[in-house]
């Protein structure tokens, strides 16, 4: 019992250090998509 609660632990760190690298690049994706739209704004105001 002990060796599967010790694989488990050690699996649940690798989730959590796979879901710590996809939450780095959710937020370069959402950094990215803020700064098109702002480009796009400001595109947009100075055509008008």
């Amino acid at each position: 019992m002990r060796p599967e609660t010790g694989y488990r632990r050690r699996r649940s760190l690798r989730i959590a250090q796979a879901m710590e690298a996809d939450m780095d690049f959710f937020w370069f994706l959402l950094g990215l998509a803020s700064v098109i739209i702002t480009l796009r704004i400001i595109s947009t105001t100075f055509q008008d």
